[in-house]
């Protein structure tokens, strides 16, 4: 892909939707599962505080059936970002 070929739309929409899903609330990243408020999953930001404790999570993750591929980059990205976890 070039970037001729990005779909800036297509982006901003994805992103925008990853975004209602997944919040940072206080001391919480909140995975907000269904429009249903208490279809919630939560995550203590202290508990992905260090590379090691994000792997930890990221693997945990991997096992739910909610889960995809988009919405965990999306997670490792903000998680790391909020818990000043340098990534390439």
């Amino acid at each position: 892909m070039n970037l001729e070929q990005l779909d800036t739309d297509d982006f901003i929409e994805r992103l925008e939707v990853l975004r209602s899903i997944l919040k940072v609330e206080g001391n919480h990243f909140v995975f907000q599962l269904s429009d249903n408020e208490i279809d919630q999953y939560e995550i203590s930001i202290s508990s992905c505080n260090t590379p090691e404790k994000l792997l930890s999570w990221v693997f945990h993750l991997t096992e739910k059936q909610w889960m995809n591929t988009e919405l965990l980059r999306y997670f490792i990205r903000v998680a790391s970002v909020k818990s000043n976890i340098k990534i390439n």
